[in-house]
C-alpha cells in the first residue's frame, strides 16, 4: 500500500491509489502503520508529478490515525515520514530538522517513528518513542525491539556492505541477482578512464563542471547549469563504467534547453547563489557575485569564456535539467522565451561527453560562481 495521511488532491480529498494507513498481520500480532509525506515534497519533488497535489501539515493527521488505529485493536502502531533530521557530528544528540519537528509535535504518538529523507543515520528519543532514521541507499537498517508487555522499547543501527549477503533472505537474494543479471552488460560499459579522483568537495568542483560542460556540448548551447542537488556520488579515478556513471546521476531527469535573453540569465543566477553561497554549476560563463549582499541582489556580473559580460538584450541557450526546470521555488529561470526539452537523459549525457574527451580524463576545477567584493561565501 501507499501510504499518505496528509496528502489530498485538487478537490481536498485524499487520491483514490493513496491510503492513510494500514493494519497488518506478523506473528499473531496486529501491526497499524501510518504513513506520511514531508511537506517539503511540494517543491523537492518534480513539479510535474505532484501538480495536482498538496501536502498538510503532518502531525494532527498522524496523530489522529494513531488514535483511529489503537481503537481499532492494533497492538502496535509504526509511524512513517519521508522527512528527516540531522546531528550535529560532534553532538549526535543535538538534532534538528522538519521530521524530528514533527515527532515533537504528534499528540498521540506510535511506538516507533521512522523517518526518511535526510539520508544520514540517526537513534533518538522524543518523549521516550524512537525516533529512528536509517542511511539512504540501503547502507543501513535500523533494528527497533518493542515491547507487548510494557519493557522499553530497544534500537540500534547496523550498517550494511554493499558486497555482503551473508544472511540474506534466498528469495530476496534470488530476486536481486535475476534483476542485476538482466541489467550487467549495460552498467558494465566502459565509459572512460579518470585520470584523478573528482568529489564533491565545497560549492565548486570539477565534478560540477564537467556534468554542465555536458550538458553544453550535447544540447549545443551557450550555457549549462545543473543543480548541486543532483550530483550524488564522487567520481573515483581508473575507468569508470556506465553504472559509475548512474551513481553520479541516478535520477533519469531529462535535458531541457531554454531560450531566454541576457536580463534574465542574471535574473536567474541569483537563485543559484541564494543563501550568500553556490549551489550550482555552470558552463559557458563565470558568475561573480558579492556574498554581502542580499538575496536576489548578489550577481555582480556575468561573462563569457572571452571575458566579455553577457548583453542583456542578446538571447542565448540555456541547457538544465527538468527537475530544475520544476523547481519553482529554486533554480527555475525568469523570462523563458522558448523551451525544448531533448530526448537525451542526465546519465547519457554526461557517459557520451565523457567518451569524447581525450582520455584518461582531466577536468578543471576552477570556480565558475566565485564570490568578489567583502562577502565571505557561507
Amino acid at each position: 500500500a501507499v501510504l499518505g495521511v496528509n496528502v489530498r488532491g485538487t478537490d481536498g480529498r485524499r487520491p483514490p491509489w493513496l491510503r492513510s494507513d494500514t493494519m497488518i498481520l506478523r506473528g499473531g500480532v496486529r501491526i497499524g502503520i501510518v504513513g506520511a509525506a514531508g511537506t517539503h515534497t511540494a517543491s523537492s519533488t518534480k513539479r510535474r508529478n505532484i501538480r495536482d497535489l498538496t501536502f498538510l501539515e503532518p502531525a494532527p493527521l498522524i496523530s489522529e490515525r494513531v488514535r483511529a488505529l489503537r481503537a481499532a485493536g492494533a497492538q502496535v502502531v509504526i509511524g512513517v515520514i519521508h522527512d528527516g533530521a540531522r546531528c550535529e557530528r560532534d553532538r549526535p544528540t543535538v538534532c534538528r530538522g522538519e521530521g524530528l519537528d514533527v515527532a515533537g509535535a504528534l499528540t498521540a504518538r506510535p511506538d516507533v517513528f521512522v523517518m526518511g529523507h535526510a539520508h544520514v543515520n540517526a537513534d533518538l528519543r522524543v518523549h521516550d518513542m524512537p525516533v529512528v532514521e536509517p542511511a539512504s541507499s540501503g547502507r543501513a537498517i535500523v533494528i527497533v525491539d518493542l515491547s507487548l508487555d510494557g519493557q522499553a522499547p530497544r534500537s540500534e543501527i547496523r550498517e550494511v556492505s554493499g558486497d555482503s549477503t551473508q544472511g540474506a533472505d534466498p528469495i530476496i537474494d534470488s530476486i536481486v541477482r535475476v534483476a542485476v543479471a538482466r541489467v550487467r552488460t549495460r552498467l558494465d560499459r566502459p565509459v572512460a578512464i579518470i585520470a584523478e579522483p573528482m568529489r564533491r568537495q565545497g560549492n565548486q568542483y570539477a565534478l560540477g563542471n564537467v556534468i554542465a560542460d555536458a550538458a553544453r556540448a550535447i544540447g549545443n548551447a551557450d550555457f549549462a547549469v545543473w543543480n548541486n542537488g543532483g550530483i550524488r556520488a564522487d567520481l573515483p579515478a581508473g575507468p569508470l563504467t556506465y553504472g559509475g556513471v548512474h551513481e553520479i546521476s541516478p535520477f533519469g531527469n531529462v535535458l531541457l534547453r531554454l531560450r531566454l535573453r541576457g536580463r534574465d540569465v542574471r535574473r536567474s543566477a541569483e537563485k543559484w547563489v541564494t543563501g550568500g553561497r553556490p549551489d550550482a554549476h555552470v558552463s559557458g560563463m563565470t558568475v561573480e557575485f558579492d556574498a554581502a549582499r542580499v538575496d536576489g541582489q548578489r550577481v555582480v556580473r556575468i561573462l563569457l569564456p572571452d571575458g566579455t559580460p553577457i548583453v542583456d538584450d542578446r538571447i542565448y541557450s540555456l541547457m538544465l535539467n527538468d527537475f530544475m526546470i520544476d523547481d519553482g521555488d529554486g533554480f527555475a529561470p525568469a523570462g523563458i522565451i522558448s523551451q525544448e526539452q531533448l530526448n537525451v537523459r542526465d546519465i547519457d549525457s554526461l557517459a557520451e561527453y565523457l567518451k569524447r574527451l581525450p582520455q584518461p580524463v582531466h577536468v578543471s576545477n576552477e570556480a565558475r560562481i566565485r564570490p568578489i567584493g567583502g562577502g565571505t561565501v557561507r
